[in-house]
């Protein structure tokens, strides 16, 4: 069954405030809070593909490493049809400065 574009759209959306939610509780609501104001849709596809390649989030963050840039890295080597939006790149890079 092809769900239609705003399923589609609605999915994301509720994979990006599953995420926010996962990474407040993780202490890391400042990758999250990046997600969703860039307004990136690629971004909120990223999200969504993280839940489907993974599973739920949570599971992911939980169950592996916490560190939400080794998830995306392992995650877009994967997803050869992703590619890393470079607001994606250098968010990333501002975050590996942090850490």
């Amino acid at each position: 069954i092809k769900k239609s574009r705003k399923q589609k759209l609605l999915l994301l959306h509720r994979a990006a405030d599953d995420l926010q939610v996962i990474l407040a509780q993780n202490g890391q609501l400042i990758f999250a809070n990046s997600f969703k104001t860039t307004n990136n849709i690629e971004a909120q596809y990223f999200i969504a593909a993280v839940a489907q390649e993974y599973g739920p989030v949570e599971n992911v963050l939980l169950g592996g490493d916490p560190a939400l840039e080794e998830v995306i890295k392992e995650h877009f080597k994967h997803i050869s049809r992703f590619s890393i939006p470079e607001e994606i790149q250098e968010f990333l890079h501002c975050q590996s400065q942090l850490l």
